[in-house]
């Protein structure tokens, strides 16, 4: 798989095979090193890991598929950086 396409936004997976696929991708790449899971993404269950892109310092969530949910992956809205302007 393109690094491109790891460092991609998905707000659903097509199947349970392309979850898991995607999965052993981020597992497998260099680029990425497994962090804690910080707020997780529900509270009702879904298994999820996250992972920081080592060349961006961005933390992104993978969140399995359970239905009718559909996976996720997506950056980490608690790792997100936000900066201020200074006056």
């Amino acid at each position: 798989m393109p690094e491109e396409s790891l460092t991609a936004e998905y707000d659903r997976f097509r199947a349970p095979a392309d979850f898991a696929y995607f999965a052993r991708c981020i597992s497998l790449s260099k680029d990425f090193e497994e962090v804690p899971v910080g707020q997780p993404y529900s509270n009702v269950g879904h298994t999820e890991g996250w992972y920081r892109h080592l060349p961006t310092q961005k933390v992104y969530r993978l969140v399995e598929p359970d239905g009718p949910f559909q996976g996720l992956w997506e950056i980490a809205k608690q790792a997100k950086r936000t900066t201020k302007k200074r006056k």
